[in-house]
């Protein structure tokens, strides 16, 4: 996998270079080509190297891409499953919910009523994985075909509590008596 990685980015590397060499070279020839005297054999002289050169370094650009491309099938193969684990996916789902109570705490302008929400149930279809001696949840992907009847169904269910804060009220008596 790392071979293969390392020779798609160097076929990316090959054809970002030949395009940086083209577009050095054009620049080049609109500055000779701007110049007030430039001479009819001149111009054809100069129009003539950036043509082959144009046509060298887009050559080498179809092959290192074409290269590439060749690569794109095992580096999909070869990637490995990442899937998420459980505790960041909730943790996720939790925020959003949290986020969505602060928004309603603070509306934005005067006047606006606020709204929340009360509860959130997620639904979702995967295999569930040990990694790392971690659960992660791992969805199907475009390139793996695979039985609905073999997935796991995950459900997570949401509800907003609300939480009571006391003001810190300075008083000279005690609080128990």
């Amino acid at each position: 996998m790392a071979n293969t990685t390392q020779q798609f980015y160097e076929q990316l590397q090959t054809a970002s270079a030949a395009v940086e060499r083209l577009q050095a070279e054009l620049a080049a020839f609109q500055t000779a080509a701007a110049r007030p005297r430039l001479s009819a054999s001149r111009g054809a002289t100069l129009s003539g190297n950036l043509s082959e050169n144009f046509d060298a370094e887009l050559n080498k650009i179809e092959a290192a891409l074409a290269a590439a491309a060749m690569a794109i099938p095992s580096l999909q193969q070869a990637a490995p499953e990442q899937g998420i684990k459980t505790g960041d996916l909730v943790n996720r789902f939790r925020s959003l919910v949290d986020n969505i109570q602060r928004n309603a705490r603070s509306p934005q302008r005067e006047g606006e009523a606020g709204a929340t929400l009360q509860n959130l149930e997620v639904e979702m279809k995967g295999f569930i994985t040990l990694q790392q001696n971690e659960a992660r949840i791992t969805t199907p992907t475009l390139t793996r075909t695979t039985d609905p009847g073999l997935l796991s169904t995950i459900r997570l269910a949401f509800t907003a509590i609300p939480v009571v804060r006391f003001s810190s009220v300075e008083t000279d008596e005690p609080l128990i008596q």
